[in-house]
């Protein structure tokens, strides 16, 4: 289990009544005249606003006029497909000669193609509009034109320096935009085309709100201005959406259509299984999903859609195996200030959630390789704040044949023969632009206590939605409360703690996906608990449903050990350091043997790293524990294996005695002077 460092929004102190308040304080709204404001800013835009929007309009106008063939070309993600989706359908109602296609990532990758541009030409389309792509797509987009091919860009990526020559480029990042509101996803800038073709905003709304909903979610972008309008009523048009296809994949995805959506389903059950089509299946399934009438192919849609997302859960979870071993036989992959690992024949429309999943490992920036049967190989890398990746992999961009993205997210692509280049010049932009590098916190909200913890407070909380990117769901803090028991729940795959304070108030809280060996806190430890609050309603009774976020021992500093962490990883990459304190980081035997009688009287030992520190910390530092079990693991003496589907550490028996001091973790120390 791993303990994550905490950072708070700022350092406003609220001392107030007010439940609302003394969550939200740490965000500035600290009265309420700001609470009232917050949504303020939610209107609607003209979407003539948009630069080139009458263009687009009039070359659409005439297209329909005269019965010309138009393209959507979409894109294989939630965004590409609802946007998608969204045009086909309104022009389809339109009596509009309209056809779609969205490319096969693993064939063509991302947006327009030369395969496309080509097949575009040879089916005599008259007009193309691309949706969630095309922005960067200038050459495919000047050949189709040479073919008297018109094509209309609506986009939300960031342009390149110069924009596509076509008819019209709809995109709110344009340098030269005058839309108040930059933050749209594709299907919002879609959804824009509608409205001004229809001028008008409340049918569109109706019609199409859910598809602009699911978008918004699942794409990560702001939960602010026009987006929250969209989402905020969209989750209604959700709920009572008359396309029985998402009603189907609904329905048997679990949801509980008696209570109202929230953007966390969206995000977190319906996004994912449209997602699983481009990424393992056939994308064209979760087109039709979206445009059947017909009940019968809506269920037998629903149910490929809803199969294909439990397999890309398996082959993920496949991935991840691979990855412990490919780090078993490469420990510098997580020593390095960027985590890179390197497989064969790893989905590329899976390793991306697993980069997240190494992020959230490890705390760092992740890079995942995979080397093709063609020797090419992709990559999809996830950040943390304060990182831009695609500033990194842009900087390696002389050895990539293509990348793009954001500061979060992006893709890459590269020759075999780079791949070792690659990574050195990625260690070189990190060693020259980062002292420290950044590392994953966890944003928390005011303090609460207990007694706080009412159907009447969360349901106040619950007026903040929809939650999301920049409207995180409030995160608040148990302070300094007492763990009074520990309860393995479903199959010992998550935990029920219960909680108390210094009166008689406790409550009961879940912890997700840890099992009881992975959490070493004893009972009756004061902790800190930040929490998250939610409603649970079983057999129509609303009880209060408290989830932890994480818990932290109230002596336990993330912060330190995460500089330690840091450190650690800068020796065993061979780094200069500066110590200060030097004799603090000093190797002695004695220390491993300390760690080393721990990890004999609880072999198998999977509660990871930081509670091996946590039971030690009178003896040992974090950085004496990390090199400890590095020159044990060197010296054969323990090994990681999988237990109960968790890796832990295993002591491994032998009779024969070993020389600490031939390890070469040790050397690299005593180089130094630290051993």
């Amino acid at each position: 289990m791993q303990i994550l460092p905490w950072k708070k929004y700022s350092e406003n102190k609220v001392n107030s009544d007010n439940f609302l308040l003394k969550v939200l304080g740490n965000r500035g709204i600290d009265t309420i005249e700001k609470l009232n404001k917050i949504d303020e800013n939610t209107k609607i835009y003209d979407p003539m606003l948009l630069n080139d929007m009458d263009k687009a309009v009039m070359r659409i106008y005439k297209a329909m006029d005269k019965n010309e063939t138009i393209l959507i070309h979409g894109d294989y993600d939630c965004d590409g497909i609802t946007s998608t989706v969204m045009l086909y359908d309104y022009f389809e109602n339109e009596g509009a000669n309209v056809i779609y296609y969205i490319p096969d990532r693993e064939s063509e990758g991302y947006g327009l193609n030369m395969t496309s541009a080509k097949m575009i030409a040879e089916n005599s389309v008259n007009l193309v509009i691309t949706v969630d792509n095309g922005i960067s797509s200038h050459e495919e987009i000047a050949w189709l034109k040479e073919k008297g091919v018109d094509v209309i860009v609506t986009d939300h990526h960031i342009p390149k320096e110069t924009l596509p020559d076509c008819v019209a480029v709809i995109n709110p990042h344009r340098s030269d935009s005058t839309y108040p509101f930059d933050n749209l996803c594709g299907a919002g800038v879609a959804f824009k085309l509608i409205t001004a073709l229809e001028q008008n905003f409340e049918e569109p709304f109706l019609q199409y709100g859910d598809l602009l909903t699911i978008a918004t979610v699942a794409d990560i972008v702001s939960l602010n201005g026009e987006n929250r309008y969209f989402v905020k009523n969209g989750l209604l048009n959700l709920h009572n959406t008359e396309r029985v296809g998402l009603s189907a994949l609904m329905t048997l995805a679990g949801i509980d259509m008696e209570n109202p959506l929230t953007a966390e389903q969206v995000g977190f059950i319906i996004a994912p299984r449209l997602n699983a089509t481009g990424r393992i299946g056939n994308v064209d399934d979760a087109v039709e999903l979206l445009l059947t009438h017909d009940e019968d192919e809506a269920r037998k849609k629903a149910s490929i859609i809803n199969s294909l997302n439990t397999e890309r859960k398996n082959i993920e979870s496949k991935i991840i195996a691979e990855i412990g071993d490919y780090i078993e036989k490469n420990p510098q992959a997580i020593n390095r200030s960027v985590t890179i690992v390197v497989g064969k024949d790893w989905n590329a429309g899976v390793i991306g959630i697993t980069a997240s999943k190494l992020v959230d490992r490890y705390l760092k920036p992740a890079i995942i390789l995979t080397v093709m049967d063609s020797g090419e190989i992709r990559g999809s890398a996830r950040s943390v704040e304060g990182f831009s990746i695609i500033d990194a992999i842009k900087y390696c961009g002389d050895l990539l044949i293509k990348y793009g993205g954001h500061p979060m997210a992006a893709g890459l692509s590269l020759k075999k023969e780079n791949l070792d280049l690659f990574i050195e010049k990625m260690e070189e932009y990190c060693r020259n632009n980062f002292g420290t590098m950044p590392y994953k916190t966890l944003a928390i909200d005011g303090n609460i206590d207990i007694k706080d913890i009412t159907l009447n407070n969360i349901n106040s909380l619950n007026t903040l939605e929809p939650f999301g990117c920049e409207n995180t769901q409030p995160i608040p803090v148990l302070r300094n409360v007492l763990l009074k028991a520990v309860s393995p729940l479903s199959n010992g795959n998550h935990l029920k703690l219960t909680l108390g304070d210094n009166t008689d108030n406790t409550v009961e809280t879940l912890l997700f996906s840890v099992k009881e060996k992975m959490f070493d806190i004893d009972i009756n430890t004061p902790v800190d608990v930040a929490v998250s609050l939610g409603i649970n309603t079983f057999r129509g009774i609303d009880r209060p449903s408290v989830k932890v976020v994480s818990i932290v021992p109230k002596d336990f500093d993330a912060t330190q050990k995460m500089t330690e962490r840091q450190l650690f990883d800068k020796i065993m990459c061979k780094e200069e350091v500066t110590l200060e304190n030097k004799e603090k980081y000093i190797f002695t035997r004695e220390k491993m043997i300390v760690l080393f009688k721990f990890l004999r009287e609880n072999t198998p030992y999977i509660a990871g790293e930081d509670f091996i520190y946590y039971n030690l910390k009178n003896q040992l530092s974090y950085f004496d524990v990390l090199v400890s079990l590095q020159i044990l693991k060197e010296l054969k003496l323990i090994k990681y294996e999988t237990v109960d589907g968790v890796r832990g550490i295993v002591i491994v028996p032998t009779k024969e005695k070993t020389d600490y001091k031939t390890a070469e973790t040790y050397i690299n120390l005593q180089s130094r002077q630290l051993a």
